[in-house]
């Protein structure tokens, strides 16, 4: 595996926040998040939806729902084959391709 990739990996599992914003309360992971955040405090890019726990800003409603998740707990894309759930579809999307890939290993070894 790539070493920038088992990198990244430890990172997102860790809840060590290295990139600290000094405009808001936002901590990132990854530098790319980060800078992907620092867009949002550009002149002219007014954020509409703020979360009342941390601050967080949001241009559209749909990202602050999705980011309030963080804050409950709440998981609202469940799998039909097993027990995960997760806060993004795109996330539930992924985890059905390994029930895919599994279900293709096992075809070719029966």
């Amino acid at each position: 595996m790539d070493a920038d990739l088992v990198r990244v990996h430890k990172v997102t599992l860790s809840d060590l926040r290295p990139f600290q914003c000094d405009k808001c309360p936002y901590a990132a992971k990854l530098k790319k998040q980060f800078n992907k955040h620092l867009r949002i405090h550009e002149e002219g890019r007014e954020q509409k939806h703020v979360c009342d726990v941390c601050g967080f800003q949001a241009l559209r409603e749909e990202q602050l729902k999705n980011h309030i998740g963080t804050h409950t707990g709440e998981r609202p894309y469940k799998c039909e084959l097993c027990d995960y759930a997760g806060t993004r579809q795109w996330l539930l999307r992924e985890h059905q391709r390994n029930h895919q890939e599994e279900s293709l290993h096992e075809s070719f070894i029966s």
